[in-house]
């Protein structure tokens, strides 16, 4: 998990009890035990723990944030908000994929001085959106090609040239600059060219994570 919060100070800010000094107290900040990027790099862990065979998946939390203000119309009544945004992506052959974004958040009420509803509202918080994640990569492994491990291409309706003739590629005869450094012929209106590139356009088929195409 990567930390992007733009305030990496405390997450909650909470509404303490009343004291008789003190009838109406403002909201105090209040970290996680530990930090709040630790205690929650720690949760998640627990609720989705890594895979070393599945893809190196990468959260990056954006804002997580527990707010509390008085309820106007419930005396000794406090109303609470969590806000949760992450985006997550995972490095392939040295690139970072972007995949999905998630932003979720949560309401509570408790009476003032009774601050046991908090933590599991976080928790749950958290929790719904590793089930957003569990749940997206789980629908789009199948076709999405962000999410591709490998990619597998197959030709169809082609004859192996068996001539001597470079005009088809052979693996076993590379092409090389001596190929284009002959003599050249007089007359004529025709002269090679060679594009190492293709235009064609082939349909994917999806086996596993793994990308096909047929080439035709």
């Amino acid at each position: 998990m990567v930390d992007e919060r733009p305030d990496r100070r405390a997450v909650a800010s909470l509404i303490p009890p009343a004291t008789a000094a003190t009838l109406a107290p403002r909201a105090q900040a209040v970290d996680l035990q530990g930090g709040g990027a630790s205690a929650m790099q720690k949760f998640i862990q627990q609720a989705l723990p890594a895979n070393k065979q599945l893809r190196p998946l990468t959260i990056r939390l954006r804002e997580c944030r527990v707010t509390e203000t008085a309820d106007s119309k419930a005396p000794g009544r406090v109303d609470g908000r969590i806000t949760i945004k992450m985006a997550f992506d995972w490095q392939r052959d040295g690139q970072t994929i972007a995949l999905t974004e998630y932003q979720g958040a949560a309401r509570y009420g408790r009476p003032a001085g009774q601050l046991g509803v908090v933590e599991p509202t976080l928790r749950q918080a958290l929790t719904e959106a590793m089930r957003y994640l569990h749940t997206w990569v789980k629908q789009n492994a199948p076709h999405n090609a962000k999410l591709a491990t490998g990619v597998q291409v197959f030709f169809t309706d082609y004859t192996e040239n068996q001539d001597t003739d470079t005009l088809f590629y052979d693996p076993k005869r590379p092409l090389d600059f001596s190929d284009f450094t002959g003599p050249r012929r007089s007359g004529g209106i025709r002269r090679p060219w060679c594009f190492p590139t293709s235009p064609t356009k082939a349909p994917r088929r999806w086996w596993g994570a793994k990308c096909s195409s047929a080439l035709r």
